[in-house]
This record gives C-alpha cells, sequence and structure tokens, in this order.
C-alpha cells in the first residue's frame, strides 16, 4: 500500500520539490507556502496503482521522484501506454479540472514519491494564477497533439515503423549524446513498457529490437537502448 509521509520537516521538503515543477516554480511567497501546506506527499512502489481508469479524480499529481506511466487497458488485458511522467511533471488535471472519472490507468513505473494537490486548491490556484492556467492549457494542448499524433501512428504507421518512430522520439526527449554522435536512451523502461507504448506485443518488439540491432541501428546494454543510427529509423518512420 501506499504510504504518507510525515516528519517534521514535510513543509520544507515538500517545497524544495514543487520548486522542481514548472507550474509552480515561479509562485512568489508567501502565496508558494500556502500552497505546499496544502500538499499531500505519498510514495508509490514498482508496479503500484496511484488510481484506475473510471475512478473519481481527487486532483492534480506531480512528480517528485521516479517515473509514472500512464495507460489504457482492453477488456481482454492488453495495455496501450499514453503517456510516462518524469520528475518535474504533472499529470491526473483533466479530472481535476472537469470532475469527471479518470480516463485512464496511472501506475509508479519504478519507485516514486508524488505531490498530490487537492481539486479545489488547484482550482483555486489558476484562478489567482492566470498565467499558470495558460501554461496548464499549453501543456493540454501539447498532448492532445501528441495523442493525434499517437492514433495517427496506430492507423498509418506499421508496427516496425511505429517502434522505429518511438525510439526516435525518446531519444529527442530523454537521450543523451555520447562522444561517437550515438544517442543513449537510458529510460529504465522493459521490453513490456515499449511493447506497451507503441500497441505491439512484448515477443514481437523484442524481435524487432533484435532486428534494429543486427542492421547496426541500435545497441541494447541492460535498459537502455542506444540510437546509433537515428537517420535509418527516422527513415523507416516516415
Amino acid at each position: 500500500m501506499s504510504q504518507q509521509v510525515t516528519r517534521p520537516s514535510e513543509p520544507e521538503r515538500v517545497a524544495r520539490a514543487l520548486r522542481e515543477v514548472p507550474l509552480f516554480a515561479t509562485v512568489p511567497e508567501p502565496y508558494f507556502g500556502e500552497i505546499a501546506a496544502r500538499i499531500r506527499w505519498r510514495r508509490f512502489t514498482t508496479g503500484e496503482v496511484v488510481f484506475h481508469q473510471h475512478d473519481i479524480g481527487e486532483g492534480l499529481y506531480l512528480v517528485a521522484r521516479g517515473a509514472v506511466r500512464l495507460f489504457l487497458r482492453s477488456d481482454d488485458g492488453q495495455e496501450l501506454t499514453i503517456a510516462r511522467f518524469e520528475p518535474g511533471e504533472f499529470f491526473g488535471e483533466l479530472s481535476a479540472v472537469d470532475e469527471e472519472p479518470r480516463s485512464a490507468t496511472a501506475v509508479a513505473a519504478e519507485p516514486s514519491d508524488l505531490l498530490i494537490l487537492h481539486r479545489s486548491d488547484f482550482l483555486s490556484y489558476l484562478r489567482a494564477r492566470p498565467e499558470a492556467a495558460v501554461f496548464c492549457l499549453r501543456v493540454l494542448a501539447r498532448r492532445l497533439r501528441q495523442a493525434d499524433a499517437q492514433l495517427g501512428d496506430s492507423t498509418f504507421l506499421t508496427l516496425p515503423a511505429r517502434l522505429a518512430k518511438t525510439l526516435v522520439d525518446l531519444g529527442r526527449s530523454y537521450g543523451e549524446p555520447e562522444t561517437d554522435g550515438s544517442v543513449r536512451v537510458a529510460l529504465r523502461l522493459t521490453q513490456s513498457e515499449l511493447a506497451s507504448m507503441v500497441g505491439g506485443s512484448r515477443p514481437t518488439v523484442n524481435q524487432l529490437l533484435q532486428r534494429f540491432r543486427r542492421l547496426g541501428w541500435i545497441a541494447i546494454e541492460g535498459r537502455s537502448i542506444i540510437l546509433l543510427r537515428e537517420d535509418r529509423l527516422r527513415r523507416l518512420s516516415e
């Protein structure tokens, strides 16, 4: 079960983590302290559910440590990952705004610390800080565009092309350039999680990864994927 941490230094701990979230980074004192005092800090273990699809949304979640995976599950148990949130990012804003049930399930992809701001406090914050509301709208617009692109990819691209495009996107978002020009994607993704991101089965995605490796397009080191020929991957996904 998730654990709520209560220590004498908790307000300071929350404040430090909150400053790492762009949505709240420019809030002036003393208003910042008021928000920090309303936030709950909860710890989740790997695989633990943060919330289920169709749950009633209690508020906004912010990632202080770890990573959270957001996914949809079909009636036959297949999963499609629609987003992954790293430290400094937030999620759950849709239910916080429209008071509708959660549209997807969120689980901790690794040990994670999350900050939770209740819906009423989040909405009060947006009303008091119009620039934060604009920032939130920009994030929502970006995510909507990403959802449109994901829908288009699933409709028009083959599985190998979707996998290649996903690897390139991961490299752009989370990649670390190497001295030889390659890009190391150091996300701790399992092959099952990667398969869920591209809408394929784990065995098939594993076969495609090995195919890309044999072609010299990628290298695999543990859970890190090194993009050796990003140009080839990009060409396949076009």
